[in-house]
């Protein structure tokens, strides 16, 4: 059983200044809810029991959004607003919340290392929040990975999917053999290579299932990329050891950490809001 999931959010959010200036990027909206909360619902609704922020002492305040206001509770409350009270807080009312500080802006590697004291001797997930993945009626990219953790188990796990080739030197690309319906044995990832290069067109995706083996290798890597530790590095020597799988999910993502990304996700979630269409088809029959 997973139970356990990390969100890195410590990023300053600078690809969609200048409103990051002062709002958490993960608070901006899509459709009608913030992307942070579509991410810690995909990891509850796949059976996670604890969501793990990593933040930056700036951004402390991004997990208030999921608990209690006082001020808030009270003024509904008092307003027979109880429906919209059940609605805040129902769907995460069994799910608790922790905060890990990163001091440093030092990479993603180094994020999930900051929760290892948090995460424990246990296998755990960790969420992207840029990326949003849209699976409208499977289950959620987090539940089909714990499912196949369930049948490969300690074993490490990335999420895959295939990119137009033009698009290759924008990812990290996973080299490796199918083994499985949607399932590689990854041998190695190159990060943002020349197409001309590239082992295939399987790009990772913000999601992945890591085992405790993981923080070893993430404590012993040195600065790579932009002077940062990066997880790929230490994904990398995890799959020499072969214990890293590769998942191509089924499901739609997203970027929403870029203007036109955020923008085109907004429209998507919206029109595929139940709400929303029965608005619609409401409206379209009294028109």
């Amino acid at each position: 059983m997973v139970r356990k999931a990390v969100i890195p959010a410590a990023g300053l959010g600078t690809r969609l200044l200048p409103v990051t200036k002062t709002v958490a990027k993960e608070l901006l909206p899509v459709g009608s809810r913030p992307s942070i909360e579509y991410v810690v619902e995909e990891a509850v609704e796949a059976g996670v029991e604890e969501v793990i922020f990593v933040l930056s002492p700036r951004k402390k305040e991004l997990v208030d959004y999921f608990r209690p206001n006082a001020g808030v509770d009270t003024l509904l409350a008092d307003h027979s607003q109880y429906h919209i009270l059940d609605y805040l807080y129902d769907r995460f009312a069994k799910t608790s919340f922790k905060v890990v500080i990163q001091n440093q802006a030092r990479g993603l590697g180094h994020a999930v290392a900051c929760a290892r004291e948090a995460v424990g001797n246990e296998a755990f997930l960790v969420l992207l929040p840029d990326d949003l993945i849209y699976t409208d009626t499977a289950p959620s990219v987090s539940k089909q990975m714990i499912d196949v953790y369930r049948r490969y188990p300690k074993q490490s796990l990335v999420a895959l999917f295939e990119v137009p080739e033009a698009q290759i030197p924008a990812y990290g690309i996973a080299a490796g053999e199918a083994i499985d319906t949607r399932v590689y044995r990854v041998n190695h990832l190159v990060e943002k290579p020349p197409i001309a290069q590239a082992p295939s067109r399987l790009a990772v995706v913000g999601r992945y299932l890591l085992s405790p083996a993981i923080f070893p290798f993430l404590l012993q890597e040195t600065t790579g990329a932009l002077g940062e530790i990066q997880l790929t590095d230490a994904l990398c020597d995890l799959a020499k050891t072969g214990a890293l799988l590769g998942y191509c999910f089924n499901g739609r993502r997203f970027d929403v950490g870029t203007p036109s990304g955020l923008a085109i996700a907004s429209i998507f979630y919206q029109r595929h809001n139940p709400d929303i269409r029965a608005f619609i088809k409401e409206l379209a029959t009294t028109l």
